[in-house]
């Protein structure tokens, strides 16, 4: 007969790791990559229907189809990197090889004179989110104890719904402020700074 084992301390590499403003540092870390990655592609992204309506004179039905494909690409993506991840075990490196697709694929967008085009930086981009989001949410949980799954995650999506808001609230402001073809252009940056934020992760 088989006797269960309890886990060893030593599996618990949570524990020894330090914290900031009471949040584990991977736990920290990726909030605020997200948050820099959500103001990134909320300001651009908020605007694409906008952009190939009025722009490129898309028609609603393309609008739709690119908005359609996007998404259901993330979704795909996520699953298999959810399956690649538990299998491999190399989540940190799944959750920066997705950032880096997405941060890679965004400022193409700015280049962008057909809505083909548009729909390979959206397709890229949804790609790189599907390959991290399973990752970094398993990175998450495997950095935190049990009883504080809750505060973590909480804290990560805090994060994440921020960076939308100001995404969208500074692409306003940008707006109103900058010519069109200037903000295409500025939109990339906070997405590159979370992606060399990335590699703080333990």
């Amino acid at each position: 007969m088989k006797t269960l084992m309890k886990p060893s301390t030593a599996d618990k590499s949570y524990l020894k790791r330090g914290r900031i403003l009471g949040q584990n540092r991977n736990v920290f870390f990726l909030g605020i990559v997200s948050l820099l990655t959500d103001v990134s592609s909320e300001m651009i992204f908020t605007l694409v229907p906008l952009f190939l309506s009025n722009v490129l004179g898309a028609t609603t039905t393309i609008i739709g189809l690119i908005g359609g494909l996007s998404e259901t690409t993330n979704a795909v993506f996520r699953i298999f990197s959810g399956w690649l991840s538990d299998r491999v075990g190399k989540r940190k490196s799944l959750a920066v090889l997705g950032y880096s697709v997405s941060t890679i694929a965004k400022p193409f967008m700015y280049l962008a004179t057909s809505w083909g085009a548009v729909l390979g930086v959206r397709f890229s981009d949804r790609v790189g989110k599907g390959i991290r989001s399973s990752s970094r949410d398993a990175l998450i949980a495997d950095s935190i104890s049990a009883g504080t799954r809750g505060k973590s995650f909480g804290f990560h999506r805090a994060m994440d719904s921020a960076g939308a808001v100001i995404g969208l609230a500074v692409a306003a402001a940008i707006i109103y402020l900058v010519q069109g073809g200037r903000l295409l252009n500025s939109m990339v940056y906070p997405g590159n700074v979370g992606e060399s934020m990335i590699c703080l992760l333990q």
